[in-house]
């Protein structure tokens, strides 16, 4: 496939632009912690094996989508590298072929954790692109977020891109069972996301923490280091490493969480008392109740995303008085202010 210059191109590759009012920003509504993780704001160490958005005559329009799963697989990589996925894990990235070789070493347990920079994530793009209804005019940056944040994904090697396809055959329907699989990740991760407004002083900061989702005109990409006037990405239409003057026109910061263990087989556990019709959610021994102004889709608890269930009076499990009496009142949580969100989910 020959190399395309997208530096020099304005065709639409398939971004849509616009930010909802809800959206988060950084330094406004957000509610993601900033922490550094990369004190340099370099991420090429971390880039996976670039893949094409295209096939020698159809293109996917999918640059969201891609740029979305390769900034999201640059910080699932720096988690490997660095040893902060635990051997379960591991073993359970591996067994939901999330782990591609980079080396042609078999992708078992005991090859990547002793050579962990040999294999890379590798998610599936066109799964991604087909649940978020990517459309011939491509996608908004918020729209593929919020389905990762909500459905998950699976490993690209569970819902290949072909060789070579049509339109049709690309976006063709997704088995159900490879749909729950999606679910599988977001037991394991937290996903949040929150657009950062460009300046250059903005970039440095917050590439520091993860890699940054933005846009140059008609084309999504992600950019992994930001220099005085020049800004390093990573494409989807070799060759994948590309530089570029200027500032982007937009950029998404979508933050990836570990989250423990112990928090794998279940969400927040809610229940109501007998003989009260409220309900209530259990987050560290302590219960809280819930308003009938309803929650946000996501809390955070120390920072780790945690989706958040769909629950009402006739969902909830009945507990006696007495069982109750094992989780503390600790408060009210409906819609939150900021100040309560740290109060009862960041703080320790």
């Amino acid at each position: 496939m020959t190399k395309h210059d997208i530096t020099t191109c304005t065709k639409n590759h398939g971004v849509k632009e616009g930010i909802r009012p809800e959206d988060w920003k950084a330094g406004a509504n957000s509610l993601i912690p900033y922490e550094i993780r990369n004190v340099l704001g370099i991420w090429h160490p971390y880039a996976p094996p670039g893949e094409w958005q295209k096939d020698d005559d159809t293109d996917t329009f999918g640059c969201v989508s891609y740029s979305d799963n390769n900034k999201v697989e640059m910080q699932l990589n720096q988690f490997l590298y660095e040893g902060k996925l635990s051997d379960y894990k591991i073993q359970r990235c591996i067994s939901l072929r999330y782990l591609k070789s980079k080396t042609g070493q078999a992708i078992v347990f005991a090859n990547v954790k002793n050579n962990p920079r040999n294999f890379s994530f590798d998610l599936s793009d066109r799964a991604l692109a087909k649940m978020s209804f990517t459309q011939p005019d491509g996608n908004f940056l918020w729209k593929v977020a919020d389905t990762f944040r909500l459905q998950g994904v699976v490993g690209e090697a569970r819902w290949p891109t072909p060789a070579s396809f049509t339109w049709d055959s690309y976006y063709a329907d997704i088995p159900q069972d490879i749909k729950n699989e999606c679910l599988e990740f977001l037991k394991m991760f937290g996903v949040a996301y929150e657009f950062v407004t460009v300046t250059r002083e903005n970039l440095i900061k917050h590439l520091k923490h993860v890699p940054l989702q933005v846009v140059i005109p008609g084309h999504a990409i992600v950019e992994i280091q930001q220099e005085q006037d020049v800004f390093h990405f990573f494409d989807s239409y070799e060759p994948f490493f590309k530089q570029r003057v200027g500032l982007p026109q937009t950029a998404l910061k979508l933050v990836i969480t570990i989250k423990p263990d112990d928090m794998l087989s279940e969400l927040l556990k809610t229940f109501r008392i007998e003989g009260e019709g409220k309900v209530y959610a259990i987050l560290r021994g302590k219960r809280y109740w819930i308003t009938p102004g309803g929650a946000p889709d996501t809390i955070y608890e120390d920072g780790r995303g945690v989706l958040w269930p769909d629950v009402g009076p006739g969902d909830t499990p009945i507990i006696t008085k007495l069982e109750a009496a094992k989780y503390p009142l600790a408060g009210t949580w409906g819609r939150p202010t900021l100040a309560e969100y740290f109060r009862y989910f960041f703080q320790r």
